[in-house]
């Protein structure tokens, strides 16, 4: 179990960004050839004078994909050994648009469809794929099955804002009964990790960072503006960011992405094993979007980003003194509109 939980902690600790805009939606017609490239042309020419508000634009009923897939390597010395840790991950959202209040609000149904998992460390290497049924026996197993499928319900405003998120018992209690855990510590322990990593904060932060460059702005062409926003998961860390709006094509819009990071130096410490650790790190990450221009869902992102500095170790009856060790975490994103 504490392998388990290790591993799952890892996992989120490390997922700090995301994303996904949108014009009003231009009036459809029967236009075809050159009428319609005309149209188009001069559709984009209006919102390159005029601007465009970056705010989501969705159809009742219809779904929306998005998969993140990242790769890492981490590396921490530890009492003067160096543990190298590679680690794969890919997890699969679909949205269904429940139900959409005049453009103003969305009730979007949010289903786990996928997740890919590959971690390789000083112990070996353990993956799970959720595509595959000949999966090796490992923590992976244990839960991950038991999370496709489930779903989370959220109320969205079109400029990224996230009103409520709600569902995180019914799957927590779902996934536990099928694990048909009766230690009561256990079922604990196990229900803090599945809401760390798939509860309704975890969603609501994965939610917040993808679309943070939304707003109720105009932007044009070479506009700049900054953003900044707390992550309060498994690592507590604030994203500063500084985004530009390098672009907007006939059918998509380009945003380039820089951004700071850096925990907050009064970050709680937070629970791994029987141990409690806090983390000082800093960090930078930089970016490409393409998004659909008509709904401002995020077409691809690709993300590049550092992370260094240190975890310590509260003091304890079993640690009279505190320790602290050295840690650099190297991602890359790749996220894109797909099941």
């Amino acid at each position: 179990m504490k392998v388990l939980k290790v591993l799952i902690i890892f996992t989120c600790l490390f997922c700090t960004i995301l994303l996904s805009c949108s014009e009003k939606e231009q009036p459809k017609e029967n236009i075809k050839g050159k009428e319609k490239v005309t149209e188009i042309k001069e559709q984009s020419q209006k919102s390159n004078e005029n601007g465009i508000k970056l705010n989501f634009k969705f159809q009742k009923d219809k779904n929306y994909f998005l998969k993140i897939n990242i790769e890492q390597q981490m590396s921490q010395t530890i009492e003067g050994q160096k543990q190298e840790i590679k680690q794969k991950m890919g997890v699969g959202y679909a949205f269904k648009v429940l139900e959409n209040y005049a453009d103003s609000l969305y009730s979007i149904e949010v289903k786990f469809n996928s997740i890919y998992q590959e971690i390789e460390g000083p112990t070996g290497k353990v993956t799970y794929d959720s595509k595959k049924k000949d999966n090796v026996e490992s923590p992976f197993t244990m839960i991950f099955p038991k999370i496709i499928g489930k779903k989370l319900f959220v109320e969205l405003r079109p400029n990224g804002e996230i009103k409520t998120v709600k569902g995180e018992k019914e799957l927590v209690d779902a996934v536990l009964k099928a694990l048909d855990v009766t230690n009561e510590s256990i079922r604990e322990e196990l229900g803090r990790s599945i809401r760390q990593q798939f509860g309704a904060k975890s969603i609501k932060d994965m939610l917040e960072h993808s679309w943070a460059y939304l707003g109720d702005e105009n932007r044009k062409v070479g506009d700049s503006w900054k953003q900044s926003h707390s992550i309060s998961g498994g690592l507590p860390i604030m994203v500063n960011n500084n985004w530009t709006l390098n672009e907007i094509q006939n059918n998509e819009i380009i945003l380039g992405l820089k951004s700071s990071l850096k925990t907050d130096e009064k970050n709680p410490y937070s629970q791994m094993g029987i141990l409690k650790v806090k983390y000082e790190l800093n960090g930078s990450q930089d970016g490409i979007y393409k998004l659909d221009r008509n709904t401002c869902w995020l077409l691809r992102g690709e993300i590049n980003q550092k992370i260094s500095g240190k975890v310590i170790l509260e003091k304890s009856k079993d640690n009279p003194e505190e320790k602290s060790w050295p840690l650099s975490v190297t991602s890359k994103y790749i996220i894109e509109a797909s099941e």
